[in-house]
């Protein structure tokens, strides 16, 4: 199944090639979908033709945004449609209410609008887990909700430029991570280990794919912060490997600097109306 939209996204939404082979794609098939987003003014963000791999994912199961389903439902093999995804099908609309405030003089010299961000240090008496394992979104959450996790930051690693940013990821060599805080009298780092690989599942297996994401960005990987944390992090990729019963492809890696993501995907499911609770156990749904 391919789908694609050219820039400008302004058609109705019809399949301009509805007649093909095979049946036409509905909720619980299965599609393998190549697509170019664009903005209104054309601006492509985001695109599988970069990645060189398609889409993969289930229609109706919730794994990628609800218009991006309704724009593939219809289509036969081969099929292509122009479609335009309005915000409330999408990611959601533009809340003042979100935005976050922080005075000029607790700003780092000479920063500028649009500019990237270091992660810092943790704060004393804490430490930090930093994994990437697919979108970061669903990951962060999961982090969030664990007890002793004190603080969580979304952001890029691991890769071979400076000042990344989500549209660039693809290419750049990062990994989309998740970076958390917590208080070693509450949790420890085995146990956030532990939890990673909950979350990671069978993708620890598949390598630059986690779930229905796939690229270089999604690769599973452990960046660990000293020797102890290192030998935590190789014998749960051993274990893994134990109880899966084939090789777990998680890297684990020296940390290295770590990016912040753009503020729109910071607890970006928690400010969608998704509990962040310590000990929730609601199920996560990726996109809001």
């Amino acid at each position: 199944m391919t789908a694609s939209t050219p820039s400008p996204p302004t058609a109705d939404g019809e399949p301009t090639d509805p007649v093909g082979e095979g049946d036409p794609a509905t909720d619980g098939d299965t599609v393998l979908v190549h697509y170019v987003g664009c903005l209104d003014d054309g601006t492509v963000f985001d695109s599988s033709r970069t990645r060189g791999e398609p889409l993969t994912f289930t229609i109706g199961a919730g794994s990628v945004i609800p218009g991006f389903d309704a724009g593939v439902r219809g289509l036969r093999p081969g099929g292509k449609r122009t479609t335009r995804i309005e915000a409330d099908q999408a990611y959601g609309r533009r809340n003042e209410e979100l935005l976050v405030k922080v005075p000029l003089e607790s700003c780092p010299d000479g920063l500028k609008a649009g500019d990237v961000l270091l992660l810092g240090p943790p704060p004393a008496g804490q430490e930090r887990f930093i994994g990437a394992a697919g979108c970061f979104w669903g990951v962060e959450l999961a982090f969030q909700r664990h007890p002793g996790v004190t603080a969580t930051k979304v952001g890029y690693t691991g890769g071979h430029v400076e000042r990344p940013v989500y549209e660039s990821v693809g290419t750049s060599g990062h990994a989309e991570a998740v970076a958390a805080d917590y208080d070693p009298a509450v949790t420890s780092y085995s146990a956030l280990v532990d939890l990673f690989f909950e979350r990671l599942g069978a993708s620890a297996t598949t390598l630059n794919k986690a779930g229905g994401d796939e690229g270089p960005q999604y690769r599973s990987a452990l960046y660990v912060d000293g020797p102890a944390q290192r030998a935590t992090a190789e014998a749960a990729v051993a274990a893994a490997s134990a109880r899966l019963g084939t090789k777990v492809v998680t890297e684990v890696t020296d940390a290295v600097p770590f990016w912040l993501a753009e503020e729109v995907h910071q607890k970006y499911l928690e400010k969608r109306g998704q509990s962040a609770a310590t000990g929730e156990t609601e199920t996560i749904r990726c996109y809001g």
